[in-house]
């Protein structure tokens, strides 16, 4: 369910559209991920194509990731 929904027609043509954080990456929601360093941290910015943008008070968040 994590993924769901993706777009159909990037999920077919680029298969490994979840394992990297490039320009194929897919997601829905209120934020949109802008980097993804592997075993260290994500970073993700408001996403202003979201239906509801004006709810979302957070401009950006920092993940770090910790073993």
């Amino acid at each position: 369910y994590t993924y769901m929904p993706i777009n159909k027609k990037i999920a077919e043509k680029h298969k490994n559209w979840n394992t990297n954080a490039g320009e194929n990456y897919v997601s829905n929601g209120p934020f949109k991920m802008m980097a993804w360093k592997h075993s260290g941290s994500i970073t993700l910015e408001k996403n202003d194509q979201y239906w509801d943008k004006d709810a979302v008070k957070l401009k950006k968040i920092n993940m770090v990731m910790i073993n």
